[in-house]
């Protein structure tokens, strides 16, 4: 019985055996197959290779303020770099750590035309890993140059110019969300709670939570941390708290007082409306001369703002700021009466008004010198 299957499957291949025409037809239509394969998979994978090769590029640190700390791939310890060490190229993975008085310039070059493909401006308390600086390793490749950070937080300006033979492809990623950025110059900053994108002059996409918004010159994107993004809001950002006292908010304001006389009296601030409009009022009763001051601390660092508004009481440009941080003040101590100060027997307005316009840019202008 067992004999019988095997008797029939010898019988089946019988005719294979005295057949060799159909065995070569066999044998050539698999040697075809293969040809085939290979005929396309290896221009395939050569195509692959040459397109995806990448070398690095060169990506330039240079310290020019502080000491700013360096960790290469290769390293589990961080090196101090000052300014007086010379701009050095950092290879990808490398992590930069600055502090509030450091700022870096990072540059990416490319080695071949030695020209500047895009510069990224480091400011103080920011902690950035490089996770891409390369370009594409035979010319013959359609890719562009790469330049991938991640910030954990801190601030950064980046300037994505024009590249000689190929395009830039630049991108930010934060815990929040990711930015690419297409050619000009962008401001990012990110804290534990949110990240911002400002573009100056070009085109950002900025994405989180699987949702992307497009923002332009002078348009600004926020993603709060677990969100998504915000985009195509105005530039300007608010950072003065009860700047027109409509809320009378008492903890956003410092008063302070500069007495020549210590047993003089101290001068008051009351905040009052004038025909629908909220203002702070100083009042001061005495002999000697004193100041009375408010002062806000808004704890920002604006080193590269172009221009600070006080709401729509006029413009303070900071072309040249080097003050940490902007105390915004506004005191009667600022306003110039006779030669001299708003002093005894003078009580003053800070409004919206034409002559009260004056009296707050002097306030901010004297601070930031």
């Amino acid at each position: 019985m067992r004999r019988e299957p095997m008797r029939r499957e010898l019988m089946r291949r019988e005719p294979m055996r005295h057949n060799p025409e159909r065995i070569a037809w066999t044998v050539l239509l698999v040697f075809f197959g293969m040809c085939m394969s290979l005929g396309i998979s290896v221009p395939l994978a050569v195509r692959a290779f040459v397109n995806d090769s990448t070398e690095p590029g060169d990506l330039l640190l240079d310290v020019q303020q502080g000491t700013a700390l360096l960790r290469r791939p290769a390293s589990a310890d961080f090196a101090g770099i000052t300014p007086l060490d010379p701009p050095i190229i950092i290879p990808e993975g490398s992590v930069i750590r600055v502090d509030q008085t450091t700022q870096v310039v990072l540059t990416l070059r490319d080695p071949r035309s030695d020209v500047n493909l895009a510069v990224v401006q480091l400011y103080g308390n920011t902690v950035l890993t490089v996770r891409a600086a390369h370009r594409p390793r035979f010319d013959a490749s359609p890719n562009p140059y790469r330049l991938d950070l991640y910030v954990e937080g801190g601030r950064l300006r980046i300037s994505v110019l024009n590249g000689v033979e190929r395009p830039i492809a630049a991108s930010v990623e934060a815990p929040q969300g990711e930015v690419r950025l297409g050619r000009g110059t962008f401001a990012v900053e990110v804290t534990n709670d949110e990240l911002q994108v400002t573009s100056r002059e070009g085109q950002a996409f900025v994405t989180a939570q699987s949702v992307s918004v497009v923002i332009e010159s002078q348009q600004r994107a926020r993603v709060a941390l677990g969100q998504p993004p915000q985009g195509s809001l105005s530039s300007e950002r608010q950072l003065i708290v009860d700047g027109n006292f409509a809320d009378g908010d008492a903890t956003a304001w410092a008063v302070e007082h500069d007495l020549q006389v210590e047993q003089e009296t101290r001068g008051s601030v009351t905040y009052r409306s004038f025909s629908g409009r909220r203002a702070a009022v100083f009042e001061r009763t005495g002999r000697s001369h004193a100041a009375t001051r408010m002062i806000q601390t808004i704890g920002r660092d604006v080193t590269d703002a172009a221009v600070v508004r006080c709401d729509d009481n006029g413009l303070v440009h900071l072309q040249r700021l080097l003050a940490k941080q902007l105390h915004h003040a506004m005191a009667a101590l600022g306003v110039q009466v006779g030669g001299g100060l708003v002093g005894q027997h003078q009580s003053r307005v800070l409004a919206e008004g034409a002559g009260d316009r004056h009296a707050l840019l002097l306030a901010v202008a004297q601070l930031l010198r």
